[in-house]
This record gives structure tokens, sequence and C-alpha cells, in this order.
């Protein structure tokens, strides 16, 4: 009878710690679950931005007499849909009209999904490029010194804490 004294509520002791080491797991899965969602959203992101940005680029490509208008009609955001509208068979648009046509559809798209868009010269000295840069979350699509906002630092290298992409087209 007296080794049985010793003994109660050591079982109850041996549930609360077993309780606490569930719980420790259970908080270590749901860290991990946190972080899948955070990758599966930037991954979204990131296939969407790279969409939009092959779209352009493909744009471009089969606009290529108004090549050089594309950058400032895409860093300014057409917001407005230009007359006329180029789209269908019957499609009588200068190349620059046909350019702020696809500014502006690639630029709203954008805009729906939370994308921002730039474009400015790629830093190259061999081949005249365009760089598009499409950013999401608090990143900017600029070039810049600010490491926190910025997507590309001032010569052009990827800042890796940002939330964006890179295109070079031609």
């Amino acid at each position: 009878m007296h080794i049985k004294k010793y003994q109660q509520g050591v079982g109850l002791v041996e549930v609360l710690v077993a309780m606490l080491l569930l719980a420790i797991g259970v908080m270590g899965f749901a860290a991990l679950q946190v972080k899948a969602v955070g990758a599966t959203a930037d991954s979204q992101s990131r296939t969407q931005a790279m969409t939009v940005m092959r779209g352009l680029s493909e744009r471009m490509r089969a606009n290529p007499d108004a090549f050089d208008t594309y950058p400032a009609l895409i860093t300014t955001g057409a917001t407005a849909l230009p007359t006329p509208v180029c789209s269908g068979a019957a499609n009588t648009c200068t190349p620059q009209q046909m350019a702020a046509y696809d500014a502006y559809m690639i630029s709203n798209l954008a805009n729906q999904i939370g994308i921002k868009l730039s474009m400015s010269a790629c830093p190259s000295l061999l081949f005249s490029r365009q760089c598009i840069y499409a950013a999401w979350n608090d990143t900017t699509p600029t070039k810049g010194t600010d490491t926190a906002k910025d997507c590309v630092d001032a010569q052009g290298r990827y800042n890796p804490a940002s939330s964006c992409l890179v295109l070079e087209t031609y």
C-alpha cells in the first residue's frame, strides 16, 4: 500500500507530457502549412506575371514598327481604352495605335490580377533590348537602390528580397 501512494498522479503527468509533445508537433505542422500556402501564392503570382509578360512580348514582336512605343505606354499604365479600338479582322490601325491598344489590354489584365508593370531599356552593351518588369506584393517594378521595394538595382541586378520578375524582349 505504501508504494501505491507514491504512484498517484504519475499517469496524469505522463498524459500532460504527451499532450505537450503533441501540441508542439501540431504547431510545427501548422507553421509548415502557413509556409506552404505562402509559397503557393508566390508561385501563382510568378506564373501569372510570366504569362502577362510573355503576352506583351509576343504583341511587341507582332508589331515591330512600334517597338520603341511600348515602354512609355506600359510604364505609364494605359488606363483608358484608346480609340480606335484595334481588334478584329478589319484592323486599319497604325502600328502606334496598335501599340496603345496592346498596352491598354496588357495593363488592364495585369491590374486585375494585382501585378504592376514597367519597361525600360535593358542594361546591355551589345543589343538593343527592352526589359519588362512585373512586380507584386510590396515590390515596385523599378530599378533603384531601395532593396526593400525595387525589383532590381541601378545596374539591373535582381533584388533577391523582391517579389518580381524581369523578362528581356527584342
